[in-house]
């Protein structure tokens, strides 16, 4: 097995940090041709949340087509509370679980959710603080502080400058901004920081809520 002679790269900045992982560790819905991107397209209603799209390897018409039909597919979804709740919460769990400090199925922070909340799990950085991941926000807390991040109001984040420096990520909300701290590390020799993890669902998020937002708040979304 070799390393991948592409470094990070912005437009897959989960997938392409592990240098040794093929076809986004996703073989059966995308292909490597070259040993240096991820090419195809994830099928099925799932597919924002399962893949990320590499824009640069697929036509433009057929991705012009992918999208009408990735759009009405979440549209749907998005009516069908359970449905968006256990997509969600399979990202969330699939993304997360790799980290040493997310801890699911768990009875601690109940008492902080909203009606109509389900907890999905929590992660407790070195400094105290805690994410607390629901079916409907990223609640961040710290001495009895809390914040919330609303999942469907995300409209961007910030990538950290290098992926050896990060320690947390910048999310928007509109004109919103919060800074998430999430800066430990996990795998082997610590190579891997859980901020890319956050990142994952964040670049979900934003595909999603860029599809299901009127043209007319566009220009409230970052880059994708």
């Amino acid at each position: 097995m070799a390393m991948d002679p592409v470094d990070w790269v912005a437009g897959n900045p989960v997938h392409s940090f592990n240098r040794y992982a093929y076809a986004n560790n996703n073989p059966l819905r995308y292909i490597d041709p070259d040993g240096r991107y991820a090419a195809g397209e994830a099928v099925g209603p799932h597919a924002q949340m399962l893949g990320i799209l590499n824009l640069e390897l697929i036509d433009k018409s057929k991705f012009v087509q992918i999208t009408k039909i990735r759009s009405t597919q979440m549209t749907s979804l998005r009516k069908k509370g359970s449905s968006v709740h256990n997509m969600l919460k399979h990202l969330i769990l699939r993304k997360m679980r790799s980290t040493e400090r997310f801890v699911a199925d768990s009875t601690e922070y109940l008492s902080l959710l909203q009606e109509g909340e389900v907890k999905i799990g929590h992660y407790k950085n070195e400094d105290g603080s805690t994410l607390i991941f629901t079916t409907t926000s990223l609640l961040l807390e710290k001495e009895g502080k809390l914040k919330g991040i609303s999942w469907k109001k995300i409209t961007g984040y910030d990538l950290p400058p290098s992926k050896e420096t990060a320690t947390g990520v910048m999310v928007h909300e509109g004109e919103k901004s919060t800074y998430v701290n999430i800066p430990a590390k996990h795998g082997i020799a610590g190579r891997f920081k859980d901020s890319f993890c956050l990142i994952g669902i964040l670049h979900v998020l934003v595909g999603i809520n860029r599809q299901a937002a009127p043209s007319s708040q566009a220009s409230k979304f970052g880059p994708n």
